[in-house]
């Protein structure tokens, strides 16, 4: 076996140990609809104004054939909001940095996930 094959086969086992331990999947948001008109779901659950999601990071990278996206296992932690934009709602994500807030609405490439919940 070459040394690449057993690194590749160190991250299966790894990946796997990771879904057997409860590793959580990505998702999409959704938009859809309730008793009170417009809402975005994760996971089939309403988002609220305020929820603190994950999103999936991501990693570029390029090689002899071009540049290319992969989907990296780690997020970061984004606060949800809705706004109005040109006279429609639309879902957006906000991060404080160092005194900055950041907006960015949400993409449909984009992947989430519920932030973990501590007692």
């Amino acid at each position: 076996m070459v040394a690449s094959e057993k690194s590749l086969e160190g991250l299966d086992r790894e990946a796997l140990a990771g879904r057997s331990a409860g590793a959580r999947e990505w998702g999409q948001i959704r938009d859809g609809n309730d008793g009170g008109g417009w809402r975005q779901y994760l996971d089939g659950e309403p988002i609220h104004c305020g929820a603190v999601l994950e999103l999936q990071e991501l990693e570029c990278r390029s090689d002899d054939y071009g540049e290319y996206t992969v989907r990296k296992a780690t997020g970061i932690v984004v606060c949800y909001e809705v706004a109005w934009v040109h006279g429609a709602r639309v879902g957006m994500l906000h991060l404080p940095i160092g005194g900055h807030e950041f907006s960015k609405p949400i993409d449909s490439w984009m992947r989430f996930r519920w932030a973990r919940r501590t007692p």
